[in-house]
């Protein structure tokens, strides 16, 4: 299947009113500043529209924290957003995605990524 295989590792956590958000990558083991590509995406179940919304990311050793804009959600409607990363820090990551939005609360997500040590001859860009 090589490198960029299609999604291994898809979790999704629902919140008390069953409104879910899932994170997936496109790798569960990478190299460090090696890059990989997640997706965030948020299932909008109400008859509700969702303005101003976005994505908050935060993953230790993955990446400074980030707000991925998502506009307006229509009603029963999924949005997705794509962004690629690279870990600078080797061993077991966990990047966190949360939905915000202020008609809907606990809507998160985690991945779980293995970060091995870059070759010593691999460029940093």
């Amino acid at each position: 299947t090589g490198n960029k295989a299609s999604l291994r590792y898809q979790g999704e956590l629902c919140n008390k009113e069953g409104k879910g958000v899932s994170i997936a990558c496109d790798k569960t083991t990478v190299k460090q500043y090696e890059e990989f590509d997640i997706t965030c995406s948020y299932s909008n179940t109400t008859s509700t529209k969702l303005t101003r919304s976005y994505f908050y990311l935060e993953g230790p050793g993955i990446r400074r924290s980030k707000k991925l804009y998502c506009g307006t959600v229509q009603p029963n409607s999924t949005i997705e957003r794509k962004l690629t990363l690279s870990a600078y820090r080797v061993g077991e990551r966990v990047l966190f995605v949360k939905f915000c939005n202020s008609k809907i609360s606990n809507a998160t997500d985690k991945i779980t990524i293995q970060v091995e040590e870059a070759d010593p001859t691999t460029e940093i860009i």
